[in-house]
């Protein structure tokens, strides 16, 4: 009998709270901004329909994918394994408490589906406030003025007031917008601002090529149902395009809005299934779950993504010098030279919370083997640097790791997000680790030779952080362990008795 796998649920619901945190910046955020701020050609006809009220509204459409796609991956998973025999199950553990397979089947991909759901909705954002595409119902939702009475055709206005009236044309508003400044956050006003491209018809396309892909990986391949499988993924088709259709006939969006986001929705259904789930590999028998703790390999993947949002906050540069430690390059307060390869500062010594390298004889308080040990100059940086007691409690190479990273990024530890640029900057004591960190594969992501920002942590250097370095943070152990390595044979060749 095979050894019980544990799973973790506390995992799982970690990936999910961040994860929607995450998703819920991405609404906040933009929506605070306002989207761009486009003009008009008065003479614009498509611009000029009726307004009407939602034939699918987006919750509606959100609670439908959501039912759904649990209740599909619930009876086919429960099907197969009730066609299973014991010998082909894996089995898992939750404490002390046995789990079926099925169960973990079912919170594995319902999990993955989720997770690309949420991911394309977030993405779905981005242009919607960056292009600032007016709806087909602009005018009618606005009336400018000057601009709803076109007295000069082919005049594109920029500058203009609103007499606008609720979305839906039985609750009259009557409100009258004196400037843009006023109403450009207005939330009818915004929407009609927000056309490209359809989130509607991207969710729905989303949800018909992984469900689809999904039956054909669990179901076609042991040739279960082989008649009726394909009328259901004709089915989904059909119910996709009936919701992008009704995007057009409600005036909320053009034609080509809704055809970016049905090729939009397939792209991320098919990259999810493909590249996240592996749904692919699903051949012969009922494959059990390799990965029991599921949303876990979520969180190592998927942080690498939304920390597309957060990596400003965790490891991002600020051009401003002031203050103590900002971004991937902790500020060493003064002027900087280097004395052999230990940072020091012209006109305070050595840099704050690197002291100890400023004499080769050990401190009265510290010991030789003290001296010498890297977590002893981890924290006496941290403490010299004036990190907080909770930040402390976490500056040596046992406690610093990537669930640390978690943690303090969904706000799950008493140090703050904020003390995490000293912390890195303590951990490497202001040194350039860039080539043990290329001997170790740190390069060897997308990001490239970008991910050596983080293993050169001489001070006073600023470099401004985007999403181009989130594949970095998946090297996170090889870079500590870099930091470990060099500060323990440099801390033996320095210190010694006298």
């Amino acid at each position: 009998m095979q050894k019980a796998r544990q799973i973790s649920v506390l995992s799982a619901f970690i990936n999910f709270i961040a994860l929607y945190a995450i998703g819920l910046l991405s609404f906040v955020i933009p929506e605070k901004i306002g989207p761009y701020q486009r003009g008009f050609y008065c003479d614009d006809e498509s611009l000029r329909l009726d307004t009407k009220p939602n034939s699918v509204l987006a919750k509606d459409l959100f609670l439908a994918i959501m039912s759904l796609s649990f209740l599909t991956i619930y009876i086919c998973e429960s099907f197969l394994y009730l066609g299973s025999t014991p010998e082909s199950m894996m089995h898992y553990r939750w404490y002390k408490f046995s789990v079926p397979s099925f169960i973990v089947n079912i919170a594995k991909f319902y999990g993955f589906f989720h997770f690309g759901f949420v991911l394309q909705i977030i993405f779905t954002q981005i242009p919607k406030y960056f292009v600032g595409r007016l709806r087909p119902h602009f005018m009618d939702v606005c009336q400018p003025t000057p601009g709803y009475v076109c007295t000069t055709p082919n005049e594109y206005i920029t500058n203009f007031t609103c007499l606008h009236y609720d979305l839906h044309p039985l609750k009259e508003r009557s409100t009258y917008i004196t400037n843009y400044t006023e109403y450009k956050h207005d939330h009818y006003i915004m929407e009609s601002r927000m056309s490209f491209f359809s989130g509607h018809s991207a969710s729905s396309f989303y949800f018909t090529v992984f469900i689809s892909l999904y039956l054909k990986s669990r179901l076609a391949t042991r040739n279960i149902f082989p008649k009726w499988l394909p009328k259901l993924q004709i089915a989904l088709v059909i119910a996709g395009l009936a919701v992008s259709y009704t995007r057009l006939v409600d005036n909320f969006h053009h034609p080509s809005d809704i055809l970016v986001g049905i090729v939009y929705g397939i792209v991320m259904g098919y990259l999810t299934v493909k590249h996240i789930v592996g749904l692919f590999i699903y051949k012969d028998g009922h494959i059990a779950v390799e990965n029991p703790e599921g949303m876990r390999f979520i969180m190592n993947r998927s942080l690498l993504l939304i920390a597309l949002v957060g990596v400003a906050a965790v490891f991002g540069c600020s051009s401003k010098p002031s203050g103590g430690g900002c971004g991937c390059k902790a500020k060493a307060r003064g002027v900087l030279k280097l004395d052999g390869d230990n940072p020091v500062d012209e006109d305070f010594g050595y840099v704050e919370g690197l002291s100890l390298w400023a004499n080769p004889k050990p401190p009265a308080d510290i010991s030789l083997k003290e001296a010498q040990d890297p977590n002893t100059h981890f924290q006496r940086c941290c403490a010299g640097r004036g990190l907080s007691s909770a930040c402390q409690a976490h500056c040596n190479f046992e406690s610093y790791n990537q669930d640390l990273l978690q943690k303090m990024l969904i706000g799950a530890d008493e140090c703050p997000l904020d003390s995490l640029s000293e912390m890195h900057f303590c951990a490497a004591q202001g040194r350039d680790h860039s080539t043990c960190c290329q001997a170790r594969g740190v390069t060897d992501t997308t990001a490239g030779d970008k991910c050596l920002v983080f293993c050169d942590q001489v001070p006073d250097k600023f470099t401004p952080i985007d999403y181009t370095y989130a594949a970095c943070f998946g090297k996170f152990d090889e870079m500590k362990q870099c930091f470990h390595s060099t500060i323990k044979s440099k801390a033996k060749a320095f210190f010694r008795h006298h």
